[in-house]
């Protein structure tokens, strides 16, 4: 059991994802995300119709987590019998199997069906706001939601040479990126303000 006050936020997803429309957190966002990679990726993403706001956050992830996330999420639903997921499975099989023999050409068509599928298991809820692994980067981001959802507590954004996050001055932590993946108490252990009280 960890010693800190970690909310989970997964109570609070309502409140959270209708905070997540404020004009001010839409603007923030992309400016972040760009921040995090580059204006050319968020561009080239947004003429994909890959990136048109907060919720598809989770898409600039920079490691497989989202992929390794959504490939566990198919196969748990395959095993409950689940039709689309069974048919997924069988397409990504074929399509490896068509790679193997040379047929990259059909196997490309058959990974393209098979991906259309994964839609379904994409992330929809608060976890799909923010970048994994983008902790350092997207403090302001937190910082705004907690403010608008928790306007009763005084919030700063905190964080150790691990991991950034906000935290009340009560001791409560707003963390969406590991709210729901506990890392260890090391994580938000010896946490220092990031911003000195006049920036403040």
């Amino acid at each position: 059991m960890t010693k800190h006050k970690i909310i989970n936020l997964e109570e609070y997803a309502d409140e959270i994802l209708a905070a997540a429309t404020d004009t001010r957190f839409i603007d923030e966002h992309r400016l972040t995300m760009i921040e995090w990679t580059s204006e050319r990726h968020i561009a080239a993403l947004e003429a994909e119709g890959d990136y048109a706001g907060p919720m598809d956050g989770w898409r600039l992830t920079t490691s497989d987590y989202w992929i390794s996330k959504i490939l566990d999420r198919i196969n748990d639903a395959a095993d409950k019998g689940d039709e689309d997921a069974m048919l997924h499975f069988s397409l990504t099989h074929a399509a490896s199997h068509l790679s193997e023999v040379g047929r990259n050409d059909l196997a490309d068509v058959v990974y393209e069906e098979a991906f259309k599928l994964e839609s379904r298991w994409e992330p929809t809820g608060i976890d799909a706001l923010l970048p994994r692994h983008s902790c350092h980067f997207v403090w302001l981001l937190q910082l705004i939601l907690a403010d608008i959802v928790f306007p009763e507590s005084n919030w700063l954004p905190v964080g150790n040479d691990l991991h950034s996050f906000i935290q009340s001055d009560t001791g409560e932590i707003f963390d969406l990126l590991l709210f729901d993946d506990y890392a260890g108490d090391s994580y938000y252990d010896n946490a220092t303000p990031l911003l000195d009280s006049a920036a403040a």
